[in-house]
């Protein structure tokens, strides 16, 4: 656990289903951007770092493009 006190507030619990998202979104982009999947090999190679772990956050304007990554089952936040 963090020492950072801003985040007390909040209880931080794996999310499989948002991981999930997420690397079907990265190996979707890195497909389409060789110079980028160039990049993600060795960044890992060099540094032992994995792309989605030093992603901060994805924008996407259409929600339900990003939801075909998860099956369509991507839930709105109200």
């Amino acid at each position: 656990m963090s020492g950072h006190g801003a985040y007390k507030d909040r209880s931080w619990l794996p999310q499989p289903a948002a991981e999930t998202c997420l690397q079907a979104f990265l190996d979707a982009a890195l497909a389409r951007v060789p110079a980028a999947s160039a990049f993600a090999g060795k960044l890992l190679e060099t540094t032992g770092v994995r792309v989605r772990d030093i992603v901060d956050s994805i924008e996407c304007p259409d929600i339900a493009q990003l939801g075909r990554f998860q099956g369509g089952r991507l839930a709105r936040r109200t």
